[in-house]
């Protein structure tokens, strides 16, 4: 039985994974810039000054904390692009499409919850396509179907 609609729903959630891992980049280098420092920091404490609560918090901890937050979501995208592969292999020629089911629908389940909703996209593709590996059942041949029919 071919399993194209699986292998198509798991491309695209590699694609969506491929992109998180391009903004996830993006996102940690430009928040190293020297113009994005300079601008937030600047923007920070006077945010902070205006509510009262100057020096609660560093601008230059928070920035090194939202770029560990887009390393981390790199390295999830990369889990995510990891299973989706494998899942390709297993479903390709029909091998194991009940262990690629099942590592899609766990992979999914991890990517949603590691990235706190960011990766809602490759999530339900990834689990739409591992609840279809798990439902489908192959097709019935001419000899089961003619046993079936005999033995009623």
């Amino acid at each position: 039985m071919k399993r194209t609609g699986e292998i198509i729903l798991t491309v695209i959630g590699l694609i969506f994974s491929v992109l998180s891992v391009i903004g996830s980049i993006i996102l940690a280098s430009i928040i190293k810039s020297d113009f994005v420092v300079e601008n937030f920091t600047e923007g920070f404490n006077e945010g902070l000054a205006e509510e009262g609560m100057e020096g609660a918090m560093d601008a230059s901890s928070f920035l090194n904390i939202v770029a560990g937050l887009g390393w981390f979501l790199t390295f999830i995208s990369i889990v995510g692009i990891v299973i989706g592969i494998i899942a390709i292999i297993f479903f390709k020629d029909n091998k194991r499409p009940k262990a690629a089911g099942i590592i899609l629908i766990i992979g999914s389940i991890v990517i949603l919850l590691a990235t706190f909703g960011a990766g809602f996209f490759t999530f339900v593709v990834y689990l739409i396509a591992g609840i279809m590996a798990l439902v489908r059942k192959p097709p019935q041949s001419e000899l089961d179907v003619e046993e079936s029919v005999l033995t009623e």
